[in-house]
């Protein structure tokens, strides 16, 4: 299951759990996948009239490569079919939500006791 404090969401398909979390290294690949910047993609996930199927995909695919680094686009569209649409789009939302926390989500974050760095 999905660690929310790590930024992770879960989504269930069937009997298969899959975690989405949206990594330095995942939001770099979306952009060049999408040839647009992360700013621009999230605005686009608040604009459904300009928002697209593939889009939905290559941003699925994105969030699944932290824990699956061999996802495919494809299976990233067929894990969204098998989720359904709404609800992958909700945990889209939610994984992006937590990579990109509003300015009181992250001083709530940055009252958090902090682990000691190890070498």
């Amino acid at each position: 299951m999905g660690n929310v404090h790590r930024g992770e969401v879960s989504l269930v398909a069937g009997d298969n759990i899959h975690v989405i979390r949206f990594t330095m290294n995942s939001i770099c690949q979306l952009e060049d996948c999408l040839g647009k910047p992360v700013t621009e993609i999230a605005a686009l996930l608040q604009n459904p009239s300009s928002f697209r199927m593939g889009m939905a995909r290559a941003i699925l695919w994105a969030g699944l490569l932290d824990k699956n680094p061999e996802v495919t686009l494809e299976t990233a569209g067929d894990i969204a079919t098998d989720v359904g649409i709404p609800a992958c789009m909700n945990a889209i939302g939610k994984a992006f939500s937590l990579a990109f926390p509003s300015e009181s989500e992250q001083k709530e974050v940055e009252k958090r006791p902090q682990k000691a760095a190890t070498d």
